[in-house]
């Protein structure tokens, strides 16, 4: 079923088989009885439903466990566009970015001293 990929996709799936009625399950209105976590989960599915030619994604991942919000979970994706006051300062792949030693490998490396300490 789409929405269950949407939903694995996104890392809310054991969530929602876990409710009492699985994706049958009222959450209140607006997602009221979800996380703040579980709601941008449930957004991101959703978004990866409607498949869009462009998705962007503003700390999308900000509300999520600190696993998932990290520069590691945009990697894989097919282009990252580094914004900065308001102005597209880099653009390019992950590793097309970590080549250029600018704004997003400074990102990626102060993250990496993180995880070490």
């Amino acid at each position: 079923c789409r929405i269950e990929e949407a939903a694995k996709a996104a890392n809310i799936h054991e969530f929602i088989i876990n409710l009492p009625n699985g994706y049958n399950t009222n959450v209140g209105q607006k997602g009221t009885q979800l996380s703040g976590g579980q709601k941008q989960r449930v957004a991101i599915a959703w978004a990866i439903i409607r498949n869009p030619t462009l998705l962007l994604l503003d700390k999308a991942t900000s509300a999520l466990d600190s696993e998932t919000h990290r520069l590691s979970t945009v990697q894989n994706a097919d282009l990252i566009v580094v914004v900065k006051n308001g102005t597209v300062i880099e653009l390019g792949t992950h590793t097309e970015l970590l080549a250029k030693r600018g704004f997003y490998h400074m990102l990626v490396s102060k993250q990496m001293l993180e995880d070490v300490n």
